[in-house]
């Protein structure tokens, strides 16, 4: 999508002050992540930001936050469904598509595409997508896809000690449950890619 700045408006000026001084979109994302921080906002997925976005008990919201609460049953694993032309959802262990094509859509909207699923693609769908929110991705899942727990705590292991993670604490009644969470967000498709290549 293409953002248009109406002429003179704040926007079309500002952007302009602002282009010459960012070289790259990684400058761009790191100067818009200061921008919102110092207006209030935390980020808490990869290209989400919130006031008050910490987050409560069972890896929610808390009561006072503006996090999107739908997006993120998309980061910790959760079923969704798709609406619409291209739309995609997963049921279970099969992925359902729409047909991308608005033409082929009209005539067939119950239509769908159906990719089936692996245990272990299911599992890097959910590191993948984990490791994107401020969340993180629960160990045991990472433990799923190495099935070898020495192998996962070195580099596991790695990553904490190389400052690229760090691991989040959660309580449920007596059982305490550990989550990695990326330092960086910005970094988190490297790290999950980082970790597949080495399962």
């Amino acid at each position: 999508m293409l953002i248009l700045a109406k002429k003179g408006s704040r926007f079309a000026l500002d952007s302009k002050r602002f282009s010459q001084d960012l070289e790259s979109k990684d400058d761009f994302c790191f100067f818009a992540r200061e921008l919102l921080e110092k207006a209030g906002f935390s980020q808490y997925e990869v290209s989400n930001y919130a006031k008050d976005s910490k987050l409560g008990v069972d890896s929610k919201p808390n009561g006072d936050s503006k996090q999107c609460k739908h997006n993120l049953g998309y980061w910790q694993g959760r079923e969704y469904i798709g609406c619409g032309a291209g739309a995609v959802g997963r049921l279970s262990n099969r992925r359902l598509r729409a047909y991308p094509q608005l033409a082929n859509y009209i005539k067939t909207p119950r239509k769908r595409l159906v990719e089936a699923l692996s245990q272990r693609d299911l599992c890097m769908e959910n590191i993948m997508l984990g490791l994107r929110c401020a969340v993180g991705v629960k160990m045991s899942v990472l433990e799923e896809l190495f099935m070898d727990k020495v192998a996962m705590e070195k580099h596991i292991g790695f990553l904490l000690s190389g400052g690229k993670c760090h691991i989040r604490q959660e309580k449920r009644e007596e059982k305490g449950e550990e989550f990695l969470v990326a330092n960086e967000l910005f970094l988190s498709d490297e790290i999950a890619l980082w970790l597949f290549a080495r399962a």
